[in-house]
């Protein structure tokens, strides 16, 4: 600028080397003279710090660091600041690296590069703070989608203190406990939406809009948001949430403060998860489903029942910080969805004919206007007979339809009952005995009298009371 912005040059030279490499850059800026010879001072000086590289091994947990990251390690005693200038695959489940040294700020070379009256470079490339330990949650779910039909958890990674850094984890695991045993299972970069109930959540309709009951959530992470939707969006399948094993949907979420919402306008007991709607807990661990970072780790079936050990490895961090934890994958989204309308009829005999629908656990859609597909072949039902909570009798159906003669009746309580509490479940030749639930059911049509509107349950799994 001091020519009146002709063409200038500044050099800068190491004299107590012997090296004869020279470098030119050419820069159409408009600088003064003493910012010129600062860039000149201060790229000699970077080139012999950077003269020297150094290689290090690492294990796979390492696998997300590449050229241009900033690590920082120890080396002979001191530690050492580097940039990655390559990474290779070495011995199987090894990474290399190359680095150089990459030390900015007070003390540094280029501190003492800076001519005198010019500010010294600000640190640029720091290495960056310590990486957040991952916070595993492993739900065995019922499928989510038709492709998760097998045996499997779904996972949900988010980083334990989100003041931290959280580049990624990767899930390990495996059928002992000891972690030099896992193996790969799954790896996201991206964090869940996660948090825990602040209010208890109290039970409500499954068969239409809970409009009367809300519960306060806490995200995990205060940076992350829910939002309001329609109710015809809502009731097309978004902002589906697993709330305490209940699986529900929200229409309203209204903000209360940072990370902290009030759901209202439920749909409560979705895909299956009747069972869930009462007994909810305060502090219940709440994860948004239909968000991002929720992954999949399948199993075989001969992993069902079976106690397996999983943890979530921080990318950069060393995997004995990460927590091992037990689990046991019952095979949720292999097992049938409870039937639902138990119905019952008496003849003129004191026969008690009962019926009930099956519903599809994967397949949902109502594409014949008279059933839905039978997914799990052949169609077989346990209908079991109880009293004060113990079984009396247990029958096997292949069909939806049971009749329990007046001898039965006679043999189980010695006369006809004015009432029969019933459980129905749908048996899947994989997993066994699907859902089932206690609904109340009583049904007083005789086919010598008048009747009455028919009972209708809508719950997940069938028992009902039958007079």
């Amino acid at each position: 600028m001091a020519r009146d912005h002709q063409a200038g040059v500044q050099q800068a030279r190491r004299r107590e080397s012997l090296s004869r490499s020279e470098t030119e850059l050419q820069l159409p800026l408009l600088l003064t003279a003493d910012e010129a010879r600062s860039i000149a001072e201060r790229s000699l000086a970077l080139a012999w710090q950077q003269r020297v590289t150094h290689e290090i091994t690492l294990p796979p947990a390492y696998r997300r660091l590449g050229p241009g990251d900033v690590v920082s390690l120890e080396l002979e005693g001191a530690e050492l600041q580097g940039r990655i200038l390559e990474r290779r695959f070495a011995a199987p489940g090894l990474l290399s690296l190359e680095l150089v040294a990459d030390r900015t700020g007070p003390g540094s070379a280029l501190e003492a590069a800076a001519p005198p009256g010019v500010p010294a470079l600000a640190a640029r490339n720091r290495a960056p703070a310590r990486n957040s330990p991952t916070h595993l949650i492993l739900l065995d779910l019922p499928a989510l989608r038709s492709q998760d039909a097998g045996a499997g958890f779904y996972v949900a990674l988010s980083p334990a203190d989100p003041a931290l850094r959280w580049p990624g984890a990767l899930v390990e695991g495996g059928g002992l406990p000891q972690p030099e045993s896992f193996r790969s299972l799954a790896e996201s970069e991206t964090a869940a939406v996660t948090g825990r109930a602040l209010t208890i959540l109290p039970p409500g309709p499954v068969t239409h809009w809970d409009r009367a009951a809300a519960v306060e959530l806490q995200l995990d992470d205060p940076e992350r948001e829910l939002d309001s939707l329609p109710e015809d969006q809502v009731a097309a399948g978004r902002n589906l949430l697993w709330l305490g094993g209940e699986i529900l949907q929200f229409a309203s979420a209204e903000l209360m403060g940072p990370g902290s919402y009030r759901l209202s306008r439920l749909l409560r007991g979705r895909l299956g998860t009747e069972a869930a709607v009462a007994g909810h807990k305060a502090e219940e661990t709440a994860v948004l489903l239909d968000g991002p970072g929720l992954g999949r780790i399948a199993l075989d079936v001969n992993d069902l029942g079976r106690p397996r050990w999983y943890r979530a490895v921080t990318w950069g961090r060393d995997g004995d910080d990460a927590e091992v934890t037990e689990r046991t994958c019952e095979g949720r989204a292999l097992q049938p969805w409870a039937p639902v309308h138990l119905r019952g009829r008496r003849a003129g005999n004191d026969d008690l004919a009962i019926t009930w629908v099956r519903r599809a656990r994967l397949d949902r859609r109502w594409r014949d206007g008279f059933d839905v597909a039978l997914e799990d072949g052949p169609e077989t039902y346990e209908l079991e007979v109880l009293q004060d909570g113990a079984v009396l009798r247990r029958e096997t159906c292949p069909a939806p339809e049971f009749t329990y003669t007046a001898v039965q009746q006679q043999a189980d309580f010695g006369t006809v009952p004015s009432s029969v509490r019933l459980r129905v479940c749908q048996i899947s030749p994989v997993v066994g005995r699907g859902q089932a639930r206690r609904p109340s059911c009583e049904p007083r049509e005789r086919d010598d009298a008048p009747i009455p509107p028919a009972l209708s349950l809508h719950r997940a799994g069938a028992e009902g009371t039958v007079p």
